[in-house]
């Protein structure tokens, strides 16, 4: 059987560029740290 149910964490810069990217399925959660780490990073701050 084929997963449907998966969470997608992205992150996109000012040009609508993606970033990062990161999808799981839904029994699991995203790495958090690294999207607020990619995050930052767009955002021209350190982590």
């Amino acid at each position: 059987m084929h997963q449907i149910l998966q969470r997608a964490v992205l992150v996109v810069d000012e040009e609508n560029m993606i970033r990062y990217i990161e999808i799981v399925p839904m029994s699991q959660l995203p790495n958090f740290r690294a999207a607020f780490d990619a995050a930052r990073r767009v955002l021209g701050q350190e982590s």
